[in-house]
């Protein structure tokens, strides 16, 4: 009897650590499916993506060569609460149907797992597209040192990049499985593989 294909949700916040253990599940050889990777996909020259935003935006967010001003959009979200419904209206409809087609494909994997990172996934209320949500956690001080450090921007900055995702206790709250991130990348990992063996059984 072929085992049902698990499908496993993959989220947290940003700088929380999400795609360096989504790394480790790919090393471990569980097929992993970026939902980041696929937006940024989608919004290439002549893509759906791409069209959506010029429909509704024309020019905006566009460099001069007809490539999307990524820095320049991000900022906007992020700082517009109309724009980040609009993007997410065009954007997240277009990414979803995408990570279906690639679960599909998928489905004869050896593993009978995969694992998709969503960043978004609560707030785009997907979480009933997958078997189990892995949330992976840090605490609010460490999310804003950590984004701070990697993205070069003020303590400010950062803060308001948070406030325009859920707070991370709340999706903990929801959460079937947690990872603690907090600490050292040794106990992190350790979870990670706990995980992997729960899940393979």
């Amino acid at each position: 009897m072929m085992k049902t294909m698990q499908r496993i949700g993959l989220t947290g916040g940003i700088a929380s650590g999400k795609s360096t253990i989504a790394e480790h599940f790919r090393a471990a050889g569980v097929p992993v499916i970026d939902a980041d990777q696929i937006a940024r996909q989608l919004l290439e020259p002549d893509q759906d993506g791409w069209r959506a935003l010029a429909n509704a935006f024309g020019a905006r967010f566009f460099n001069s060569d007809g490539s999307v001003n990524r820095s320049r959009l991000r900022k906007a979200i992020f700082h517009d609460d109309g724009i980040r419904a609009t993007v997410n209206r065009l954007i997240h409809p277009l990414v979803r149907r995408m990570i279906h087609q690639q679960i599909d494909l998928l489905s004869d994997s050896a593993s009978g797992l995969v694992v998709v990172e969503v960043p978004l996934l609560y707030e785009a209320r997907w979480q009933g597209d997958f078997s189990k949500v892995v949330v992976v956690f840090v605490e609010k001080e460490v999310q804003i040192m950590r984004l701070v450090k990697r993205d070069g921007i003020s303590v400010n900055e950062a803060e308001k990049v948070l406030a325009a995702q859920f707070d991370l206790k709340d999706k903990v709250a929801q959460a079937d499985y947690v990872i603690d991130n907090s600490g050292l990348w040794e106990e992190t990992l350790l979870q990670v593989e706990r995980l992997i063996n729960q899940f393979s059984v």
